[in-house]
């Protein structure tokens, strides 16, 4: 069955995860002949395991307007989401609300549902404990893992662009802090750069940071000019997968016609993938390395 779901049926930013025997596609909910990205109410889609033929909608699981930031005839658009399950059994589903009412790069949001497919209730920003909103690095495309009661929070923004000239880093720096919403002190001081993919542990109520979020990919403007990861830096949408021990950092490359991953062994001290990247397809006909390779 291709494609899965009917042709006037947009769902970019797709985030497949197993809940029992079923598996359930999240993603952004884009309009025909919009003029702006992801405009609709959220949709989950889902099949059994056992036949990825046979897909099922659930419309308006989560609807626009429950977004605070919502108002009459001004509802926010909601950007790639994705879910976990909690240690307690809910459903938290994280997006990022852009458009109408909304600043540049402003807070992550959570919502909850007791089941994959909703309904969802909002739930809150992603928030130290003192309630302030995590606005370090740029919150963009949230996604999450439950590690073994763990819960990580990965986000960032890269673009394509290597910013390091001494002659024009001012100024990029100046367009920069415009662009993103961010002090040109915040894109100067932020380590090793506020274009960085970030991750940060979550609390049990699935809403506090734990700590400072910490960068770990870096985009083209950081990464070594001599390493794979320059040719295929971080530039958005990470989706954050385990499989045995290794851990795979799938995103979106500055190419930005193609997908690329990172892996880590997860050092809790370092929780740094820049130790390898591979490129994993691309949509041109160009046929990318499929072997790991250091980047560091």
């Amino acid at each position: 069955m291709n494609p899965l779901f009917p042709l006037n049926e947009y769902i970019p930013d797709g985030e497949a995860h197993v809940f029992g025997d079923r598996v359930y596609l999240y993603g952004s909910h884009d309009a025909e002949n919009s003029d702006r990205f992801c405009v609709q109410d959220y949709s989950v889609w889902s099949a059994p395991v056992s036949d990825l033929s046979s897909w099922s909608c659930k419309e308006k699981v989560y609807l626009k307007s429950q977004d605070p930031r919502s108002r009459d005839g001004r509802l926010v658009d909601y950007y790639a989401p994705d879910c976990v399950r909690g240690n307690d059994g809910r459903y938290y589903l994280y997006y990022f609300a852009a458009g109408p009412n909304t600043s540049a790069f402003g807070p992550m949001s959570a919502a909850v549902s007791e089941s994959p497919d909703g309904p969802f209730e909002y739930l809150s920003d992603i928030k130290y404990k003192n309630g302030a909103p995590v606005l370090k690095f740029l919150t963009n495309d949230p996604a999450v893992i439950n590690d073994n009661g763990r819960i990580w929070l990965y986000y960032g923004w890269g673009l394509g662009r290597d910013f390091r000239s001494k002659v024009f880093s001012p100024l990029y720096r100046f367009v920069l802090s415009k662009l993103t919403n961010r002090s040109y002190r915040e894109v100067t001081e932020t380590k090793p750069s506020i274009l960085s993919c970030a991750v940060v542990e979550l609390e049990n109520d699935m809403c506090t940071v734990k700590s400072e979020p910490k960068a770990v990919l870096d985009s083209k403007t950081t990464a070594d000019k001599s390493s794979e990861l320059y040719r295929h830096p971080f530039y958005e949408a990470p989706c954050i997968r385990k499989i045995n021990d290794l851990y795979y950092l799938i995103y979106s490359s500055g190419e930005n016609n193609e997908l690329a991953y990172a892996t880590s062994n997860f050092n809790i001290a370092a929780l740094l993938f820049q130790t390898a990247t591979s490129a994993i397809a691309a949509t041109s006909s160009e046929k990318l390395p499929q072997e790991r390779y250091t980047a560091r």
